[in-house]
C-alpha cells in the first residue's frame, strides 16, 4: 500500500488543506487528492513546476517559525532523526484543524542498519555486509512512536500492510497505559532490536478511516498488534 493511499483514505474527500514535510521527488505529493496542498523541502529532487501544489523551499524548522495557517492533514517525511522527526510532530500537531490527522512515515526500520540515525554510517554498513546497492534507510524515527505512546495521549496506531511504517496520529485523548520505557533517556538510547519487543498498536486502513471520521470513533474497539 502507497503512502498516498493511505492520506487519501484518510481524507474521504473531506480534507481541504494538506502540508508536506520532505517532497524529495514529489511521489506522494502529487498523487494526493487534497484540494490545497503545499510541500516543504530545502532541497526538492524534481523541478518546481512539475510539483501539483505550492513549493516551500526551507527546512522543516524554519517553515514551522514563520508559518500563520493550519492544516487538514500533514505528512511528515524529513529528516530521518528522532530529533527532528519529533519536533516536526510536534510543530505539525500545533498548526491541526480539528478533525485532522498527521501521518508519519518510516516508523518501522527494516533492519538494524536502516535503523541508524545517521546515513552515513548505514550505507557503511551495507557496503560491509555486501549489499552496497541496498539504499533503504529510516533512521530513529521509530522513537518517536514510543515518546508518543509514552510521553503524550495522542491516539495513534501503525497502518497495517504498508512499506516502512506509516503511523497516523488523530486527536482524542488515548487511555493511559504502562509505560513502554522508563524515561525519555531510555526513548534515545532504545535500540532496534528493544523497539521490535514493543506491543507497537496497527490496524487497517479501513478501521483507521472509520477511526478519523467525524462523529464515527470507535476506540472501544481493541487494536491488533505488530508484536
Amino acid at each position: 500500500m502507497e503512502r498516498h493511499e493511505v492520506i487519501n483514505a484518510l481524507s474521504g474527500g473531506r480534507y481541504r488543506d494538506y502540508l508536506e514535510i520532505g517532497v524529495d521527488h514529489a511521489t506522494t505529493f502529487n498523487r494526493v487528492a487534497i484540494p490545497n496542498r503545499t510541500g516543504v523541502d530545502p532541497h526538492f529532487k524534481v523541478p518546481r513546476e512539475g510539483i501539483r501544489g505550492e513549493t516551500v523551499v526551507a527546512t522543516s524548522d524554519d517553515f514551522f517559525r514563520a508559518n500563520t495557517r493550519s492544516f487538514d492533514c500533514v505528512f511528515i517525511d524529513g529528516l530521518h532523526t528522532y530529533a527532528q522527526s519529533r519536533r516536526d510532530f510536534v510543530n505539525a500537531w500545533a498548526c491541526l484543524r480539528p478533525g485532522g490527522t498527521v501521518v508519519l512515515d518510516d516508523c518501522f526500520p527494516a533492519d538494524d542498519l536502516a535503523a541508524l540515525p545517521d546515513l552515513d554510517a548505514c550505507l557503511r554498513g551495507r557496503r560491509e555486509r555486501g549489499t552496497p546497492g541496498d539504499l533503504t534507510w529510516m533512521g530513529d524515527v521509530y522513537k518517536t512512536v514510543i515518546w508518543l505512546h509514552d510521553c503524550t495521549e495522542h491516539r495513534f496506531a501503525y497502518v497495517e500492510n504498508t512499506r516502512g511504517g506509516i503511523v497516523v496520529v488523530w486527536p482524542g485523548r488515548r487511555r493511559r497505559t504502562a509505560r513502554w520505557l522508563p524515561d525519555e533517556a531510555a526513548i534515545t538510547a532504545c535500540s532496534y532490536e528493544r523497539f521490535l519487543t514493543l506491543p507497537l498498536p496497527s490496524a487497517s486502513l479501513s478501521r483507521l478511516a472509520r477511526e478519523v471520521a467525524p462523529r464515527r470513533l470507535l476506540s472501544f474497539l481493541p487494536f491488533g498488534s505488530r508484536a
